[in-house]
């Protein structure tokens, strides 16, 4: 409708044919800064969104120099603020959220001033609604192969099991296994030949109560990347 001159407000509708756009649309998307930059630059770490619908940055890697510092994101101040330490300082794992909100963080690497990468075993857990939340130690990845591992994937199971798949022993090969692991009793299960094949820096995707769909990565020592597709065998659990 024709609104008159000088009226304090007007509505405005803009139409367009259904067949012309593709769903979901998004209208004048745009990127801004935050309030304040992250008081640490860092590389291979991982952001979980917590219940309180704060980012929570774990880990990661600054000029060869491994920060245990992690930082807060809180969207209501569009700031970050430094958030309790990691008890082991490490790049290149996995952060997974259980059904209760607690972070579990499984393996990585601690990248030493001279190059040689340190595989970190311990898992830690994170309850963001404690008093005062911290990183608690809960156990360790010492199985029958003895090794820690980097570049895994890491699912949230059923019954909050978490399932930690593939990745590479510092300074070795790959695996093509997979792990169970139940907070807070640490690891539950190590299954063997999971995959057909080993693989590192790859994704896992839950498509169902057993079955998983693990995607990219390398699958060898030269880094040749393979574009294909497993489908994983049933998870005990």
């Amino acid at each position: 409708a024709v609104i008159d001159p000088g009226s304090r407000q007007c509505s405005l509708r803009i139409h367009w044919r259904p067949d012309d756009v593709r769903y979901p649309a998004v209208l004048d998307p745009s990127w801004t800064t935050t309030v304040n930059d992250l008081n640490l630059a860092r590389r291979f770490h991982t952001a979980s969104k917590l219940p309180t619908g704060r980012v929570l940055i774990a880990g990661g890697s600054k000029d060869n120099l491994s920060g245990g510092l992690c930082e807060v994101y809180d969207p209501t101040t569009s700031s970050w603020a430094n958030s309790a330490s990691l008890g082991s300082v490490r790049m290149r794992h996995t952060t997974t959220t259980l059904s209760n909100g607690t972070l579990i963080v499984i393996g990585g690497v601690n990248e030493s001033h001279g190059g040689k990468d340190t595989g970190v075993r311990a898992i830690e857990t994170f309850n963001p609604m404690s008093p005062v939340p911290a990183w608690t130690t809960v156990a360790s990845l010492e199985l029958e192969a003895k090794q820690a591992r980097y570049g895994h994937s890491a699912i949230l199971h059923k019954n909050d099991m978490v399932l930690a798949i593939g990745g590479r022993f510092p300074g070795g090969g790959l695996f093509n296994d997979a792990l169970t692991i139940s907070e807070p009793n640490g690891v539950s299960t190590r299954l063997t030949n999971f995959m057909p094949e080993p693989r590192v820096h790859h994704t896992t995707t839950s498509i169902g109560l057993s079955d998983y769909v693990v995607s990219g990565g390398l699958a060898q020592d030269d880094l040749a990347p393979y574009p294909l597709l497993y489908v994983g065998q049933p998870v005990q659990g």
